[in-house]
């Protein structure tokens, strides 16, 4: 279904705007077609986008700028020990439906997502839509090896890490967001990961 704020235009409209080399139509990045569920996008000089989804329609930059935001929110909002015990389930599921294959929540794993997830990225999946399954697979792995649980923060009770038998607090949460915002390097995940259990 299109945005709401998408204007509807004719296959004819659409082409003449997208072939004026005024507009200097570009094609966007593959993750915004997601954003779009559309088939193809493009953005104009101005920072419209036209997008195709059975028909052409044209957002406007704040339109768009709006739907980016709120999908990238996943980013900047902080989530609780509550939330995680509350959905926990529904991103682990999240996290099978993308990452295909048998992972067993054990550390020598973290360095197949982290491939995997470098392929799903270079194919168009968002990393905001990985964040989420992404957290919830890996504080099982850390859970499973510190014997340890979900945990509220002592300085920042909205953000959750995991308490490990020892005492000791993990964070798949935070390392994970600043991997993920930041480029996706190899062995990022396992990498940092595997340092925190050291």
């Amino acid at each position: 279904m299109p945005n709401s704020m998408s204007i509807s235009l004719t296959d004819a409209q659409a082409q003449a705007i997208l072939t004026d080399k005024r507009y200097k139509a570009k094609p966007v990045a593959k993750k915004i077609l997601g954003y779009l569920n559309a088939s193809a996008a493009f953005m104009l000089a101005n920072g419209d986008v036209i997008y195709y989804q059975q028909g052409y329609y044209q957002l406007d930059f704040q339109a768009f700028f709006a739907l980016a935001t709120k999908r990238e929110s996943v980013f900047t909002t902080n989530h609780s020990r509550e939330y995680f015990l509350a959905n926990q389930q529904r991103h682990l599921a999240e996290f099978k439906q993308y990452f295909a294959g048998s992972y067993d929540f054990s550390v020598a794993s973290l360095g197949r997502i982290d491939a995997a997830c470098r392929r799903l990225v270079k194919s168009g999946v968002s990393e905001a839509d990985l964040f989420l399954p992404l957290v919830c697979y890996v504080a099982q792995v850390v859970i499973q090896q510190t014997n340890g649980q979900w945990s509220q923060r002592a300085l920042m009770p909205d953000v959750a890490a995991i308490a490990g038998s020892d005492g000791k607090l993990y964070d798949p949460y935070f390392c994970l967001r600043k991997i993920l915002i930041n480029t996706h390097k190899p062995h990022a995940i396992e990498s940092a990961i595997t340092l925190q259990l050291g």
